[in-house]
C-alpha cells in the first residue's frame, strides 16, 4: 500500500515591515493573519502569528506560521495602532493584504502546499490603509 502526503501541513514564512506612524494607544504588535475567505465582517483568521512585543517602525520582522493545511489562502498583516479588542484587526489599525492590495476585490490567494515552505514577497506597509472599526478594509 502506499501512502500519501496529501494532508501534510505546510510553513509559511512572511517578512513584514511597518513603515507608518508608530502605534497611538494600541500595543504597536505586528500581527499576520491566513483566512480562507476575506469578508467586510470581523473574522477568527484561520491561522495567525504576532511579533512577541511592540514592533520597530522601518524593522523586518520575520513571522512563521507552522502546521497549515494545504489550500488557498488570503494574507493580511496588520499593526495594532489603536487599542481595542486584542487581536482583532480594526479601528484604524494600519494594514495591507497580499501583493499591496487593500480592498478584498483585488486581493490574490496565496497558495500552501503539503510538505511546502511559502515565501511570499517580503511586505511593507505604512498609513495608505487603514481597517475600520468592523474590521472592514478601507
Amino acid at each position: 500500500a502506499s501512502s500519501t502526503s496529501g494532508d501534510e501541513e505546510g510553513t509559511v514564512v512572511v517578512k513584514a515591515t511597518y513603515t507608518g506612524t508608530a502605534r497611538s494607544t494600541g500595543t504597536g504588535i505586528l500581527f499576520v493573519c491566513l483566512y480562507r475567505t476575506l469578508s467586510t465582517a470581523q473574522a477568527i483568521p484561520e491561522y495567525g502569528v504576532y511579533t512577541p512585543a511592540e514592533a520597530a517602525v522601518g524593522t523586518e520582522y520575520t513571522l512563521t506560521l507552522p502546521k497549515v493545511a494545504p489550500g488557498d489562502y488570503y494574507l493580511l498583516v496588520f499593526y495594532d495602532f489603536q487599542q481595542h479588542n486584542q487581536h482583532d484587526a480594526g479601528k484604524a489599525d494600519r494594514y495591507v493584504l497580499y501583493e499591496g492590495q487593500h480592498l478584498a476585490a483585488g486581493a490574490s490567494a496565496l497558495s500552501v502546499r503539503s510538505g511546502a515552505v511559502t515565501t511570499p514577497a517580503a511586505v511593507r506597509f505604512g498609513d495608505e490603509f487603514l481597517l475600520g472599526s468592523s474590521g472592514s478594509y478601507q
